[in-house]
């Protein structure tokens, strides 16, 4: 019987070391996750568009990001390295002729008729107000990409709309590219909200590509109005659809 008994403790006290160790090796798993979570929000991807210059968002959306690291990390072991995909740089995919403040890459998000309406709006905030926005439709890889910074000339008081649905067809289709001189005028939680209220792609899905790119400009561009003492003050909300149309 105290042989039983001692053999019995003994197989305790193995069991609680493999629960601590258990433990210990399930902390570390967390620990280890976390720190790649961190690591997602901090480090851009500098993928596409987001090579031409400093942006307020990162390039693919964060929750994609988190739930891909998740997934990769759910076992820990040694993965091969992945390249990522390229800067892209493509004059050949430039229009020829006169400079155009709208661009379509056989993406067919605008009509001929939206994309004049849109150059006209463009040419109209630029007078006025100083600042420059331009309007690129694309599909990655098949954009212009680092060649477009100097057909357009960008510089700190340029914004450029990419309009991008992603690799998968699904992402948020507004991404912008914003100058450091819009900085006080625009604010980052401006874009970001530009983002969510017209670029989710439920929201393309139901009123169009269309309707996004052009309610996104047309907010931009009721932003960068002179108020009555001939100062753009700029918004750190959109305005709402009412709002623009009151407006322009």
């Amino acid at each position: 019987m105290a042989m039983s008994a001692r053999k019995q403790r003994q197989a305790m006290g193995t069991a609680r070391k493999q629960r601590a160790s258990d433990g210990d090796s399930s902390r570390l798993h967390s620990l280890f996750l976390f720190g790649a979570l961190l690591a997602i929000l901090f480090v851009d991807d500098g993928l596409g568009v987001d090579a031409l210059q400093h942006t307020p968002q990162t390039r693919r959306n964060v929750g994609e990001r988190i739930a891909a690291t998740l997934a990769s990390l759910t076992v820990i072991k040694p993965r091969p390295a992945v390249a990522r995909p390229e800067g892209v740089n493509k004059p050949e995919l430039l229009p020829s002729g006169p400079v155009r403040n709208v661009i379509d890459v056989k993406v067919n998000f605008l009509t001929p008729g939206e994309q004049k309406r849109i150059q006209k709006l463009t040419e109209q905030i630029e007078k006025t107000s100083g600042f420059k926005l331009r309007v690129l439709c694309q599909s990655y890889p098949e954009t212009p990409g680092l060649a477009i910074k100097d057909y357009w000339k960008v510089d700190d008081k340029t914004i450029v709309l990419v309009a991008d649905k992603g690799l998968k067809g699904t992402s948020n289709i507004l991404n912008f590219n914003v100058g450091d001189g819009l900085a006080d005028i625009l604010p980052t939680p401006f874009w970001s909200r530009l983002q969510g209220r017209f670029g989710t792609s439920r929201y393309w899905r139901d009123e169009g590509e269309d309707v996004a790119i052009t309610n996104a400009v047309e907010a931009i561009a009721y932003c960068l109005q002179r108020d009555a003492d001939g100062d753009v003050t700029g918004c750190t909300d959109p305005p709402s659809r009412q709002m623009i149309d009151a407006k322009l």
